[in-house]
């Protein structure tokens, strides 16, 4: 196993063993717009289609978004804001605003959507989202339901609106999306919709070890779940 990392020549030099036979097939995390795959490697994509003959194996991302309208809506939520972090690869974690905007249509439920410039660093991406959140929440609660693209997300947004003085949940409630738990206490992070890491695991292994690619699905999507933390209701 490899982390590059976010060096996009380390992920190239992977693919390059693969191609020297040094590596039977390649599983592949990655969001580098310029890697090239070469037909003749063995390479299962996850969270991301590389091409048409590339197999990507995901969670059910879309499904992800339906759920987290459906929750917010069960809450009692009456206007809902989606947040994610902007990324130059347009992969299958998109889906998860369209699936969130579809689900909301489906309950009534007044939906808005805000994308930031993911910047890598924590400091200057909390700074930007104080800085969006501040009009709509200080001083009064514009919406009472958040959908994060990711758990992180949802953990920068509760700290900020509860910096505003508002109480998450109560005020506002959060659903993230991963699945994270607490390393010590195993419970979620915060409310999320969470994916089944160990399954898709597994389904991207089994699809290398097939004996022929070309003749596997593009997309292989894997049903989620809801977890419940301490950023909704019970």
């Amino acid at each position: 196993m490899f982390c590059t990392d976010y060096d996009p020549s380390l992920e190239t030099e992977f693919v390059n063993l693969a191609l020297q036979h040094k590596v039977d097939g390649i599983i592949g995390l990655t969001y580098n717009t310029n890697l090239v795959v070469p037909d003749e490697v063995s390479f299962v994509s996850i969270d991301r289609i590389i091409n048409t003959h590339t197999p990507c194996v995901s969670s059910d991302n879309f499904a992800g978004g339906q759920l987290a309208a459906e929750k917010l809506h069960a809450l009692g939520c009456k206007k809902v804001l989606f947040i994610r972090m902007w990324s130059a690869i347009n992969g299958e974690t998109y889906k998860r605003l369209s699936g969130f905007e579809y689900g909301c249509r489906s309950y009534n439920l007044p939906c808005e959507s805000h994308t930031l410039i993911d910047t890598h660093v924590i400091n200057e991406t909390k700074a930007v989202l104080a800085k969006y959140l501040e009009p709509l929440f200080k001083g009064q609660c514009a919406y009472d339901g958040i959908f994060c693209g990711t758990d992180l997300l949802a953990l920068l947004v509760r700290d900020i609106l509860v910096s505003f003085g508002l109480s998450v949940p109560g005020d506002v409630e959060i659903i993230g999306f991963d699945g994270i738990k607490d390393f010590a206490t195993e419970e979620y992070v915060c409310s999320t919709i969470v994916q089944p890491v160990e399954d898709i695991a597994e389904a991207a292994v089994d699809l290398l070890l097939r004996d022929n690619l070309d003749t596997t699905p593009p997309l292989l999507c894997l049903p989620v779940t809801f977890g419940e933390g301490k950023t909704t209701s019970s």
